[in-house]
């Protein structure tokens, strides 16, 4: 059974420098973006006062022939790769693909619990994600990341 963690929502800027790891489902938003926040967020990035991850599964979201150039412009140029994962990974990772899953079909929501996990073992402070059903389980699953949509993040940068 699942217990539920309580967070507190803070509104409490956050401290930098910050790791932020982008979901595409953020990516895409960027664009959409107000230009003044998203011009903030990528001054910070060059200040060095935000460092902007992807993890590699993103990556390949990104690349697809599909995604829009303005989109692939603003994607971070630093992801994560491949490595292998020693022992106590390896139980993390299928812990959160097990809570991530749920009750849906296995590997239906791996993806997703594959981006948190990167997240996590690179020890971001941020995922910036659009999607409801990750804030929802990263919140109950990780202690230490706060899960954001991307207008969240840009109030707290701001």
């Amino acid at each position: 059974m699942e217990q539920r963690r309580r967070r507190a929502t803070s509104k409490a800027k956050l401290s930098y420098p910050v790791t932020v790891f982008f979901d595409n489902n953020a990516i895409d938003q960027l664009p959409k973006a107000e230009p003044v926040s998203r011009q903030r967020l990528l001054d910070l990035e060059v200040d060095g006062e935000v460092i902007i991850l992807m993890p590699k599964g993103v990556l390949d979201e990104v690349d697809h022939p599909n995604t829009p150039d303005i989109v692939k412009k603003l994607a971070p140029d630093v992801f994560t790769i491949s490595v292998e994962l020693n022992p106590i990974e390896k139980t993390r990772h299928a812990a959160l693909r097990e809570i991530f899953r749920g009750n849906a079909q296995s590997g239906k929501h791996d993806a997703d619990a594959d981006h948190v996990f990167e997240a996590e073992k690179y020890q971001a402070n941020v995922f910036v994600t659009s999607d409801g059903r990750i804030k929802e389980k990263a919140d109950i699953a990780c202690s230490q990341l706060e899960v954001l949509t991307l207008e969240e993040l840009l109030e707290k940068l701001s």
